[in-house]
């Protein structure tokens, strides 16, 4: 791209650094509790063989009891579509069902009292 090239093997080795962060980062503990959860998908643009196509990207943040934000997870789908974010919702709830088994301490609260704040 742009006049520079790399081997196949450089871009390997590249992608398999990536994959072990990326999977030591899917499997890290979350916090007990994230007091505010922000929740939105945006949509980008990707080259699929040689075609243009949008995917969506849901991102979920959240803000810990000491005010650090935190992403609590990304999910990509094909387009933004609430049939996916029932699907986002339900991973996420599993993650807190684990989190809350092995500190049977937290318990999960869902609330939309923010609904509508910006």
């Amino acid at each position: 791209m742009y006049g520079y090239e790399l081997s196949t093997e450089i871009i390997s080795n590249i992608t398999s650094k990536i994959i072990k962060k990326a999977n030591e980062w899917q499997s890290r503990p979350l916090e007990p509790i994230y007091p505010i959860i922000f929740m939105d998908a945006t949509v980008l643009k990707i080259r699929v063989d040689r075609v243009v196509k949008n995917i969506a990207v849901y991102i979920m943040l959240g803000i810990t009891l000491e005010g650090k934000k935190e992403i609590i997870g990304i999910w990509i789908g094909e387009n933004e579509t609430s049939k996916y974010w029932l699907t986002v919702l339900n991973d996420i709830q599993k993650l807190f069902e684990v989190c809350i088994m092995e500190r049977q301490k937290s318990k999960c609260v869902w609330s939309d009292l923010f609904m509508g704040y910006v």
